[in-house]
């Protein structure tokens, strides 16, 4: 039967390869906001925050903006969330650290 310090080192282990894994995730969503479009056109704004897929009806590059558009809005979410729980799981691991 493992130790308490044993089960702490495997716990902060685990803890730090779930941080690696919200870090991953962060870069890689960082590095693909940056080669997506930003700025609405006056004339697609309004499929900006569109829940259906009326805008698959523009002519193409019309709707490849439009999908890479909303895609960016999610993605900057997704981002956020990804933070968030990396956070929490430092926060996490720096309590077991303070057992040792």
């Amino acid at each position: 039967m493992p130790n308490k310090l044993e089960t702490l080192t495997a716990a902060i282990l685990n803890r730090e390869e779930e941080i690696f894994g919200y870090q991953i995730n962060i870069d890689n969503y960082t590095a693909l906001l940056k080669s997506l479009p930003a700025e609405w056109p006056e004339h697609l704004e309004k499929y900006n925050n569109a829940n259906d897929k009326t805008f698959l009806n523009l002519p193409e590059a019309d709707a490849f903006l439009v999908s890479d558009l909303l895609f960016r809005t999610s993605l900057e979410k997704t981002l956020m969330a990804e933070k968030i729980e990396r956070r929490k799981a430092m926060q996490i691991m720096h309590a077991i650290e303070s057992q040792l």
